[in-house]
């Protein structure tokens, strides 16, 4: 009871060293091991909170909550199929309850792509719990990101009607209100939802969201503190506290080094497979990929993969077994290199693609830095490389809501965003030099937005293919494909704007601090600041 005392007046640390002292005097004592797996959760230690929950399986198979709350351990551990299954677990145990084990559930089938099963999911809680405003505000939200706007309509005015001052439910409405184009009765709404009457998980996405409405209000300043807030919040969440912030660093320190001497590795014998039915599709986040990728979809002789783990599982073969990435590529005879080739196929296998085909476009925009890596190992592939002006690319990485991983928190202020993207480029540059001479297509996002058709029969010319007139309808595209897996899902769906370009201009006094740092690659590639 004192550990109690101690977590409701916030002394977290209290609280555990009073559930240790409950547990010494009787270490099979359920409920202090369970208060003592929640205090972990809370200190972003799921590891050692897992440990507990599981002594109270132990002691008590059909413990109420236990299995969630082993879920929620998994899933923050990135377990993502023991976590499903132990969620799954809990709504089998009382298939009429078990709210907080549906909600974590379609939360988890969100983060792995599975967004109609997710929907089903939240369709289902909704049924059974129809008095909890939370979950319809969750189902709008999945199903506007899966471009469904009609039915989360349909979903959003259904819990209004029952709650029209609730917080949350006001959020959803003012992004669905963003997404039907009335920006001004949007951020109308947004601002009549109190911060504190938001949960914490979801106020960073608040200021998120009232940031990209003042941008696109014009008031720039106001948009700024706002997307500052958002990252502040983010910053200190359980999942950035979690991250390792230096391994993307090392990651791309090993790259560099690697690349200085040459990006060396054995040349390829004949009948070794180079990757002659590859192509790989680059550019820093936020660079115009995700248009691209979308708009090569529609093409009958392409086969488009969007951000999905295909040559990161190599990259981890190679550091593990084969003394360390990049540099475990020099060290690769003819068998062993014929089996990490093998791993990628593999992985393509998993997704649907196997044997000889169409042209496979597998991208992956934060794969730039491992272009080196890429042609070493398939010298025959070919590479399309998303460009834009540099100051935009960074200007609008600070501005996304990104979950937090091992790249993306970097991109909470906007000097680390300019520093990571100078970084990248100075290797991408590096490398293009040593391994990329004519091996590598530039598409500009500039002129890919003002002139589609002209940009895409040069990418269709380097590709070795006809042309095909339906590519330019990248919304016709879309809607033949399954939702967009990045931050790009809404803006895709839009027709082909140009308020994005030029937009790092609005924000100058912010952007002449980190300009100095983006100068070489603007003139690298022919920008202007």
């Amino acid at each position: 009871n004192l550990g109690h005392v101690r977590r409701d007046k916030d002394d977290l640390a209290g609280a555990v060293q009073s559930f240790q002292r409950a547990l010494e005097l009787m270490p099979a004592f359920v409920d202090a091991l369970m208060n003592m797996g929640t205090s972990m959760l809370a200190q972003a230690r799921p590891a050692e909170a897992l440990d507990y929950f599981g002594k109270v399986i132990d002691i008590d198979p059909g413990h109420p909550d236990t299995r969630v709350n082993m879920g929620s351990s998994l899933h923050m551990l990135k377990r993502y199929d023991e976590a499903r299954r132990a969620y799954q677990a809990s709504i089998d145990a009382t298939p009429g309850h078990a709210l907080l084990a549906r909600r974590q559930l379609g939360k988890l089938l969100i983060e792995t792509g599975e967004t109609d099963a997710a929907i089903e999911v939240q369709k289902e809680a909704v049924r059974l719990h129809r008095s909890s405003p939370d979950l319809h505000a969750e189902l709008a939200s999945t199903l506007e990101i899966a471009n469904r706007i009609g039915e989360a309509w349909e979903v959003l005015s259904a819990g209004l009607a029952a709650f029209p001052d609730h917080s949350v439910l006001l959020y959803e409405k003012a992004k669905l209100q963003r997404r039907k184009g009335d920006v001004e009765g949007a951020l109308t709404t947004i601002r009549s939802v109190n911060p504190a009457h938001i949960p914490p998980y979801l106020r960073q996405w608040l200021f998120f969201e009232l940031g990209t409405l003042l941008d696109r209000s014009a008031e720039y300043s106001e948009a700024y503190r706002a997307f500052t807030t958002s990252n502040g919040i983010a910053r200190q969440g359980m999942r950035a506290r979690m991250t390792d912030t230096a391994a993307f660093d090392r990651a791309l320190d090993a790259m560099s080094a690697w690349v200085s001497r040459g990006a060396p590795m054995p040349p390829a014998e004949a009948g070794e497979d180079l990757g002659e039915d590859l192509c790989f599709l680059l550019g820093f986040p936020r660079s115009g990929t995700t248009l691209l990728d979308v708009m090569l979809d529609g093409h009958p002789d392409l086969v488009c993969l969007e951000e999905r783990q295909t040559m990161e599982h190599v990259f981890h073969l190679v550091d593990s077994a084969h003394h360390g990435f990049p540099g475990g590529l020099s060290t690769l005879d003819r068998v062993q290199r014929a089996a990490v080739r093998l791993h990628y196929r593999e992985r393509l296998k998993e997704f649907g693609i196997s044997g000889a085909g169409p042209l496979v476009i597998d991208k992956m925009p934060i794969r730039t830095p491992y272009l080196g890596f890429i042609l070493r190992l398939f010298p025959k592939a070919k590479v399309l490389f998303s460009l834009r002006h540099p100051c935009d690319v960074v200007l609008s990485n600070f501005m996304q809501n990104y979950a937090a991983n091992e790249v993306f928190i970097h991109f909470y202020s906007l000097e680390e965003s300019a520093r990571i993207y100078a970084k990248v480029m100075d290797i991408w540059t590096r490398t293009a030099a040593v391994v990329g001479r004519g091996a590598v297509h530039y598409v500009r996002y500039e002129e890919l937005i003002a002139d589609p058709g002209s940009v895409l029969r040069g990418v269709c010319d380097y590709l070795g293919i006809p042309y095909s007139e339906g590519i330019t309808d990248h919304r016709r595209n879309l809607d033949a494909r399954d939702r967009i897996r990045t931050n790009s899902y809404h803006q895709v769906a839009e027709p082909i704007y140009r308020r994005s370009e030029g937009r790092w201009k609005n924000y100058r006094p912010q952007m002449d601090a980190v300009i100095g740092q983006l100068q070489p690659t603007i003139s690298h590639f022919g920008y202007e600041a």
